[in-house]
């Protein structure tokens, strides 16, 4: 299993709300449900919910192309960002 597919089981098992917040303040939508579909070095794919629709979104990185081994501090910084800028 990747380094991306680990991270991406983790969000979606125990940061669902994490998730949540990251994709409302990159998107600018009232998601209200998020799952991670895949992810690479570029960003992540979700699936999201708002209340009745569901669509899909890309989320990048904010700053490029990262190392696999860096994914566990860029989403601990955008979910403290959006959070912060909520």
């Amino acid at each position: 299993m990747s380094d991306y597919q680990r991270a991406v089981d983790h969000m979606n098992a125990d940061h669902a709300d994490a998730l949540v917040d990251i994709v409302r303040h990159v998107t600018g939508m009232h998601v209200t449900g998020v799952t991670i579909t895949s992810m690479d070095d570029r960003g992540f794919d979700v699936e999201i919910v708002d209340d009745d629709t569901t669509g899909t979104a890309r989320i990048p990185f904010p700053d490029g192309p990262i190392d696999p081994s860096a994914v566990r501090q860029v989403m601990v910084d955008m979910t403290r960002r959006a959070r912060d800028e909520a």
